[in-house]
């Protein structure tokens, strides 16, 4: 099966969504799927086709005005895009979509509705609080005109907590269709050290500080937390 997997960003991009959206790949690929992705050339990041550990990504120019000016991923695409989004499609089996709440999200849905290609959404996040009313008053708005539509049209949707899955019910989404799954753990990455000083790991980092230390993983953005741990 040919797969189109469509994320706002994609690594190296940092963010948990994208991590996601990778390793979801890898597993299609390892299943024995043939995977293309779409996503963004977030600065930095040149544009064009590479194929990444089997996968062919395309990452296409885009304006970051809403991630300059407001810390929110929220990148506008152009026409090529537009264009690599529809061709792509128009080519695959099935479209897989991360979460509604982007303009990838949307392409994505439209291009699948025009060649009738089915939708499988993961839904990352429920409406997020944010300090700024114009924000909230965006996402809301988000979900009411493009989200609902999206949610129908999916033939699954994916999520990985409970918050998420209410808030899905709450949108009108028949809960025979939500599939609740939880992130895995890589122990590959993520194992026991065994007894090894604690003094002489962080001196490899170059960290020699006795004050605690505390590791996050994620962007310093306020819904995660982070102005709460300074304050």
């Amino acid at each position: 099966m040919r797969i189109l997997s469509v994320s706002h960003y994609y690594p190296p991009h940092v963010g948990g969504l994208e991590v996601v959206a990778t390793k979801l790949v890898e597993s299609l690929l390892t299943n024995g799927h043939q995977v293309s992705v779409v996503t963004c050339a977030f600065p930095g990041a040149q544009k064009g086709r590479v194929v990444e550990n089997g996968a062919v990504v395309y990452r296409e120019r885009v304006l970051n005005f809403f991630d300059t000016h407001f810390g929110i991923p929220f990148p506008i695409p152009g026409v090529g895009m537009c264009l690599r989004m529809f061709r792509e499609a128009r080519h695959s089996d099935a479209v897989h979509i991360h979460d509604v709440f982007y303009v990838t999200s949307w392409l994505a849905y439209w291009a699948a509705a025009i060649y009738r290609k089915p939708i499988v959404l993961t839904q990352h996040v429920g409406l997020v609080e944010h300090k700024s009313s114009f924000v909230m008053g965006v996402q809301r708005v988000v979900y009411r005109l493009f989200g609902r539509t999206i949610f129908s049209a999916a033939h699954t949707i994916i999520v990985y907590n409970r918050n998420v899955k209410d808030f899905l019910v709450t949108q009108g989404v028949d809960i025979r269709k939500i599939m609740e799954l939880r992130n895995g753990i890589e122990f590959s990455n993520f194992s026991d050290i065994g007894p090894i000083d604690r003094t002489e790991v962080l001196r490899s980092f170059g960290v020699e500080s006795k004050k605690p230390i505390v590791l996050i993983v994620g962007r310093l953005v306020a819904k995660n937390g982070v102005d709460i741990l300074l304050g």
